[in-house]
């Protein structure tokens, strides 16, 4: 980070004690190179392990600066792209600077990882439904991801998540196919986020079992409920001529 016309390295910024403040004595924060599901639940373990020691002098586990510095901190995972090289901004005038510590969440990437560990909390006793969806590095676009947490009363149901595992992870696979998330596929899965959150109007969707829930949905999720769906040529968008 450029400040006052000199280079500030990352550690100078994450241990200073003008800029930041220690918060527990019992953490050791371990910063790893993690797929999606993993680090999700390695950031769940850490919380966890910090939560009662927050609470008492009155800090959440979702506060934002605890999120900045763990930012900052994964920093040189966070800055780059799945292929290891940094980011690059489009604007010819800008420069790395622009990746590390600002106000604005989305160029600090701390959502990278509150996102993460938002889905790993809010499952907890269900991680085993997260590998359908949590797939790749933490920085490579995953639709169904975006999909599924972007719908905050799938995430919340175990029977609805259950429920899209067994639609649509292709049999010998444990994840769902990236391109199931488009739009205009039959029975496809944004199509079952849609689908959801108009049902969710009519039942009481979270007291319902998968099974209950796959017998509310409409004839064109068939193929996806009897198996034949993978099988499905891709649709196409018409181009105009």
């Amino acid at each position: 980070m450029q400040q006052s016309g000199h280079f500030v390295s990352l550690d100078e910024i994450l241990f200073s004690d003008e800029l930041t403040q220690p918060l527990t004595e019992s953490a050791c924060v371990e910063v790893l190179n993690l797929d999606r599901y993993d680090l999700s639940l390695h950031l769940d373990q850490l919380m966890l392990d910090v939560e009662s020691e927050l609470q008492a002098t009155g800090i959440s586990t979702s506060d934002s600066g605890i999120w900045n510095w763990l930012g900052a901190l994964w920093g040189s995972y966070l800055f780059k792209n799945s292929s290891g090289d940094f980011f690059i901004a489009k604007n010819a005038n800008s420069t790395l600077e622009r990746h590390l510590l600002q106000e604005e969440a989305f160029s600090d990437y701390r959502h990278l990882l509150y996102g993460n560990w938002f889905v790993a909390s809010t499952l907890r006793g269900h991680h085993s439904l997260m590998t359908a969806f949590m797939f790749g590095h933490p920085t490579a676009n995953n639709d169904p991801f975006e999909q599924i947490v972007a719908r905050r009363e799938i995430l919340a149901s175990s029977s609805a998540l259950e429920l899209i595992r067994d639609l649509y992870v292709p049999s010998g696979s444990t994840t769902i196919p990236p391109h199931l998330a488009r739009a205009g596929i039959a029975g496809g899965l944004r199509r079952f986020g849609s689908l959801f959150s108009q049902l969710a109007t009519k039942f009481d969707l979270h007291g319902m079992s998968a099974h209950e829930l796959k017998s509310l949905l409409p004839n064109e999720f068939q193929p996806w409920i009897d198996g034949s769906g993978h099988g499905a040529p891709r649709r196409r968008s018409k181009k105009r001529r």
